[in-house]
């Protein structure tokens, strides 16, 4: 996962003030998944990216644009 697709996913996160922990539960991607990918130590596939994403509201294809 590229830096700015981080950001989003941060700021979307901020934004919304959900929890990491309550983005974990809502998209059934582990914690330490999404802190791994925060500190640019993994990257997402694509399924996973996907739910997180959901669990702000926005689909891949739009955040893409």
């Amino acid at each position: 996962m590229n830096a700015s697709m981080i950001t989003i996913i941060s700021e979307l996160q901020q934004e919304q003030k959900i929890s990491w922990k309550e983005v974990s539960i809502r998209s059934g991607v582990k914690l330490n998944t999404i802190y791994g990918w925060r500190q640019l130590r993994n990257s997402p596939n694509i399924d996973k990216l996907e739910s997180v994403l959901s669990v702000f509201g926005y689909e891949l294809e739009v955040v893409l644009r």
